[in-house]
């Protein structure tokens, strides 16, 4: 009869591996969690830069659609002003009646201008809230033009005068008018821009900080501006003493 060996397996246990490899995964985890944190703290940040430059683009275009609407109407209300101050002084040079008279306007064209020149002037307000640079000079550039049409309407003694009032008119709706559009479309597409941006962008650290140095130029720049007109004024107003 055949009998089998027995075989016994002696296991030894490592004492430092006992505590080794708990605690190895203990700070597994925990750095697991803290990464995870880290990550959900970065999300948050990305979606709330992200939510606040929505809003702000919102804002931005909502202000651009009420000024182009406005510099259309304007534009509008103010041609048709002028023409039909031109169809009634070509009247009046058919009845050779003198073109120096008072030639009297429609109160229904006249009622439009002014409400157009209305809006015009709230949305000129908000303008020094919402631009800067080549915008902001866009609409105090269009404003002037504004103030040269109505002063050449005002002297308009003659239908020749009336057709150069019109030359000003037509300046200011295909160039003035055209450059405010343009500049309000680039300040449109820099605002979705910065979504985009920040949706791609790795290292928002380094973005914030550079969006913070900007911003502190920007007031500094403000801020030395307003003290240069304030000195100006000074000077101005202060009295000249004899020497």
């Amino acid at each position: 009869m055949f009998t089998h060996p027995t075989f016994s397996a002696i296991v030894t246990s490592d004492p430092v591996g006992v505590y080794v490899v708990p605690l190895l995964l203990a700070l597994l985890g925990i750095g697991g969690i803290a990464l995870g944190a880290w990550i959900s703290a970065r999300s948050a940040l990305r979606s709330r830069l992200i939510d606040m430059n929505v809003e702000e683009a919102g804002r931005e275009r909502e202000f651009g659609t009420r000024a182009v609407a406005a510099v259309s109407e304007l534009g509008i209300a103010t041609l048709h002003v002028i023409e039909d101050l031109q169809r009634r002084g070509a009247e009046l040079d058919a009845q050779t009646r003198p073109t120096t008279m008072a030639i009297p306007l429609s109160p229904a064209l006249v009622a439009r201008e002014e409400a157009a020149t209305d809006k015009w002037r709230a949305v000129l307000a908000e303008a020094q809230f919402y631009t800067a640079g080549n915008l902001g000079d866009a609409f105090w550039s269009f404003d002037k033009q504004r103030e040269r049409v109505v002063q050449a309407v005002n002297r308009s003694t003659s239908t020749s005068d009336l057709d150069v009032a019109r030359v000003e008119c037509d300046v200011w709706r295909e160039h003035h008018a055209r450059q405010l559009y343009r500049l309000l479309q680039v300040d449109k597409v820099r605002g979705r821009a910065r979504v985009y941006h920040l949706a791609h962008e790795r290292c928002l650290r380094s973005m914030t900080k550079k969006l913070t140095k900007d911003l502190q130029l920007e007031m500094e720049k403000g801020e030395q501006i307003v003290r240069a007109e304030s000195s100006k004024e000074d000077r101005r107003e202060k009295p000249a003493t004899d020497e």
